[in-house]
Protein backbone atom coordinates (compact mmCIF):
# COMPACT_ATOMS: atom_id res chain seq x y z
CA UNK A 1 0.00 0.00 0.00
CA UNK A 2 1.26 3.28 -0.98
CA UNK A 3 1.25 6.16 1.42
CA UNK A 4 0.65 9.92 0.01
CA UNK A 5 2.03 11.44 3.15
CA UNK A 6 1.11 15.27 1.11
CA UNK A 7 -2.68 14.62 1.59
CA UNK A 8 -2.02 14.61 5.38
CA UNK A 9 -2.26 17.54 7.87
CA UNK A 10 1.15 18.85 8.81
CA UNK A 11 0.83 17.63 12.73
CA UNK A 12 -0.23 14.19 11.19
CA UNK A 13 2.22 14.06 8.99
CA UNK A 14 4.88 14.60 12.06
CA UNK A 15 2.81 12.16 14.08
CA UNK A 16 3.36 9.29 10.85
CA UNK A 17 6.94 10.43 10.84
CA UNK A 18 7.49 9.89 14.57
CA UNK A 19 5.84 6.09 14.39
CA UNK A 20 7.96 5.26 11.80
CA UNK A 21 10.94 6.24 13.23
CA UNK A 22 10.15 3.90 16.36
CA UNK A 23 9.11 1.28 14.02
CA UNK A 24 12.27 1.69 12.42
CA UNK A 25 14.71 1.53 15.17
CA UNK A 26 12.45 -1.52 17.00
CA UNK A 27 15.64 -3.10 17.88
CA UNK A 28 17.66 0.27 18.61
CA UNK A 29 17.57 3.16 21.12
CA UNK A 30 15.53 6.21 19.76
CA UNK A 31 16.27 9.34 21.77
CA UNK A 32 14.13 12.24 21.56
CA UNK A 33 17.07 14.63 20.57
CA UNK A 34 17.62 12.43 17.48
CA UNK A 35 13.95 12.51 16.37
CA UNK A 36 14.09 16.24 17.32
CA UNK A 37 17.39 16.04 15.19
CA UNK A 38 15.80 14.26 11.72
CA UNK A 39 12.50 15.54 11.93
CA UNK A 40 13.35 19.19 12.75
CA UNK A 41 10.79 19.58 15.72
CA UNK A 42 11.35 20.52 18.94
CA UNK A 43 11.03 18.75 22.17
CA UNK A 44 7.42 20.53 22.53
CA UNK A 45 6.29 18.72 19.72
CA UNK A 46 8.04 15.55 19.82
CA UNK A 47 5.40 15.52 23.27
CA UNK A 48 2.51 16.90 21.66
CA UNK A 49 2.78 14.53 18.92
CA UNK A 50 3.41 11.21 21.16
CA UNK A 51 0.20 12.39 22.98
CA UNK A 52 -1.83 12.12 19.89
CA UNK A 53 0.09 9.05 18.34
CA UNK A 54 -1.27 7.13 22.07
CA UNK A 55 -4.65 8.65 21.27
CA UNK A 56 -5.39 7.14 17.63
CA UNK A 57 -3.10 4.22 19.26
CA UNK A 58 -5.84 3.58 21.62
CA UNK A 59 -8.59 3.36 19.28
CA UNK A 60 -6.58 1.69 16.36
CA UNK A 61 -4.42 -1.49 18.64
CA UNK A 62 -5.54 -0.89 22.48
CA UNK A 63 -2.30 -3.08 23.23
CA UNK A 64 0.08 -0.52 21.74
CA UNK A 65 1.64 2.41 22.60
CA UNK A 66 4.35 5.01 23.03
CA UNK A 67 6.08 7.22 25.51
CA UNK A 68 9.33 8.75 26.48
CA UNK A 69 11.44 7.09 29.70
CA UNK A 70 13.38 9.17 31.53
CA UNK A 71 16.79 9.30 29.77
CA UNK A 72 14.72 10.59 26.47
CA UNK A 73 15.22 7.18 25.08
CA UNK A 74 11.51 6.17 23.34
CA UNK A 75 9.64 3.06 24.27
CA UNK A 76 6.95 1.59 21.97
CA UNK A 77 5.15 -1.59 22.56
CA UNK A 78 3.45 -3.63 19.97
CA UNK A 79 4.54 -0.66 17.37
CA UNK A 80 6.20 -1.89 13.99
CA UNK A 81 5.39 -1.65 9.77
CA UNK A 82 2.28 -3.04 10.11
CA UNK A 83 0.94 -1.05 12.50
CA UNK A 84 1.85 2.36 10.75
CA UNK A 85 0.28 1.45 7.96
CA UNK A 86 -2.68 1.34 9.45
CA UNK A 87 -2.34 4.49 11.35
CA UNK A 88 -2.50 6.78 8.70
Amino acid sequence: MEIHNEFLDVNYRYQYYLLELVADNGNYYLTVPRAMKLLGISRFKITQYVEGINADLAVISPTSHLKVNADGVFESQNIDEGLTGRFV
